[in-house]
C-alpha cells in the first residue's frame, strides 16, 4: 500500500546549464538510461486521482552518477495536482531522488547480473486535473552527470539523506552529460456524471473499500462515542477526504458530529476519526452513511450524568422537531415572512377599518345581506336599505 508523502523540501543542487560552459562536458543523449511515464489509464473524471509511474533504467555504474535532474512540466501546472506517495517498500530497496524540486523516495531494483549498475528506479506519482478536456503532457527530460572515474559509492546512508544523485557537478572531474527524454501523454479528462438529488458525492473513486467502527458500543444519551471510517484504497493519503459528516442525512438530528475528522495515514489506508454524541433516546444504532457499513450502538438509559441524560420531555422533543425543521428548510422559512406580509396585509388591514368605522361596518355588513338575498322582494328591500347607508354615510 503506498500513501502520501514527503513533498516540497527545496533541493540545494546546482543546475546543469550553470556547468555547460566547462570544456570538459559533453551532452550526449544516451540509449543507456531509457526514462518512461507509464499512466494506469489514458482517460480519467474530473479530480480523479490518475497513477502514473516513472520508471528509470541505467546500466552505467552507479557510483560515477550525479547531477541528477528531473523537471516534469505537469509539477508547475496549475490545472495538475501532483502528489509522490510516501514509500513503504523495504529500506534496502528505497533510494533518494530528486525530481521537480521535490526529494522523494523511490524504490531501486539492482540487476543480478551487474549490482554495480544503477538498474532500475521506479516511482509512483499521482496526478488529479480540475478541469475537462485533454490534457497533454508534455515529454519529461532527465539530465545527469557520468564522471569518467569511478567515485564514491552511490548512497551511503538512508534514503532521506543526500546521496550522489543530489551532489552538484565537480568541476575538477571529466565528465559527460547525458540526456534523455520519455514520450509525451494525452489524457482525456471527462466530466464528473450527475448525482442523484438524494445523494452527496463523496469525492471518492473506484476501487476502494470502507469500514466503519464505533466505540464504545453501549453509551449514554450525550456521552462521547470515536467513530472511525477506514478507507483502503491507492491512492495516497493526502488525496482522500469525507464530504462533511453532519451533511449525512441520516445522522441530522440523531448525532451531534464533529467536523471535520482526523486523517491518519496507515501504511494499507487512510483512517479517519472523529467523535460524535447521540442526542435521542429514539436512537438504536448508528445509521449507513450512503455506502458505508452500519455499526449497531445500544443505548442505555441513565439519568446521572450529563442533563440531557434526564428522561425525554415534550419540550424536548418539540425543540428537536423546531431544529430539524430550521435545518431542512431554511430557505423556504426565510421566504415565507415576505410572502405571508403581502398576502396577509389586505386582509388585516380591512378588519381594522371595520373594528374603527362603525359607518364603513355597517356598509360593508348590508352589503353581505344584499348578497345573500334570493327572493325579489328581499333583494329589493336589503338593496334599498343598502341605499340609505351609503346615503347617510355621504352626508356625514
Amino acid at each position: 500500500m503506498r500513501a502520501w508523502i514527503i513533498i516540497g523540501l527545496s533541493l540545494p543542487l546546482s543546475l546543469l546549464s550553470a556547468q555547460e560552459s566547462n570544456s570538459q562536458q559533453e551532452l550526449q543523449t544516451s540509449p543507456r538510461l531509457p526514462l518512461s511515464i507509464v499512466p494506469d489509464k489514458n482517460h480519467v473524471y474530473v479530480g480523479e486521482p490518475l497513477r502514473v509511474e516513472l520508471n528509470w533504467w541505467a546500466d552505467l555504474p552507479a557510483n560515477r552518477l550525479s547531477a541528477l535532474q528531473i523537471n516534469p512540466a505537469f509539477f508547475f501546472d496549475p490545472k495538475i495536482e501532483a502528489v509522490i506517495p510516501r514509500s513503504t517498500a523495504p529500506e534496502a530497496q528505497q533510494i533518494g531522488l530528486p525530481i521537480g524540486g521535490r526529494r522523494a523516495i523511490a524504490t531501486r531494483h539492482l540487476d543480478a547480473s551487474d549490482k554495480a549498475a544503477l538498474g532500475t528506479i521506479q516511482l509512483p506519482l499521482y496526478l488529479r486535473f480540475n478541469h475537462v478536456g485533454i490534457t497533454k503532457l508534455a515529454a519529461v527530460e532527465l539530465k545527469t552527470a557520468f564522471a569518467r572515474k569511478s567515485q564514491n559509492e552511490l548512497a551511503r546512508y538512508a534514503a532521506y539523506f543526500n546521496n550522489r544523485l543530489f551532489e552538484p557537478i565537480d568541476p575538477e572531474q571529466a565528465i559527460q552529460i547525458l540526456h534523455t527524454k520519455s514520450s509525451p501523454l494525452e489524457i482525456e479528462v471527462k466530466a464528473l456524471p450527475p448525482t442523484p438529488q438524494d445523494s452527496i458525492f463523496s469525492g471518492l473513486f473506484a476501487p476502494l473499500e470502507l469500514s466503519v467502527s464505533l466505540h464504545p458500543t453501549e453509551v449514554k444519551i450525550g456521552d462521547l462515542m470515536t467513530l472511525e471510517i477506514k478507507v483502503e484504497s491507492l491512492v495516497p493519503h493526502s488525496l482522500l477526504s469525507l464530504p462533511a459528516l453532519q451533511l449525512q442525512p441520516n445522522l441530522r438530528e440523531r448525532f451531534l458530529v464533529n467536523d471535520p475528522p482526523h486523517a491518519i495515514w496507515q501504511p494499507d489506508s487512510t483512517l479517519f476519526r472523529t467523535q460524535i454524541r447521540v442526542l435521542s433516546t429514539t436512537v438504536k444504532a448508528f445509521p449507513a452513511l450512503n455506502d458505508y457499513e452500519n455499526a449497531g450502538v445500544p443505548l442505555t438509559k441513565n439519568p446521572e450524568g450529563v442533563r440531557h441524560n434526564s428522561h425525554p420531555k415534550l419540550m424536548h422533543e418539540l425543540l428537536n422537531i423546531f431544529y430539524g425543521l430550521l435545518t431542512h428548510g431554511f430557505w423556504p422559512l426565510l421566504l415565507l415572512g415576505p410572502c405571508g406580509f403581502i398576502i396577509l396585509f389586505p386582509i388585516v388591514r380591512e378588519r381594522h377599518r371595520r373594528a374603527n368605522d362603525a359607518r364603513y361596518r355597517q356598509i360593508k355588513e348590508a352589503y353581505r345581506i344584499f348578497k345573500l338575498s334570493q327572493a325579489p322582494d328581499e333583494q329589493w328591500q336589503a338593496f334599498i336599505h343598502l341605499l340609505g347607508i351609503c346615503f347617510a354615510y355621504l352626508h356625514h
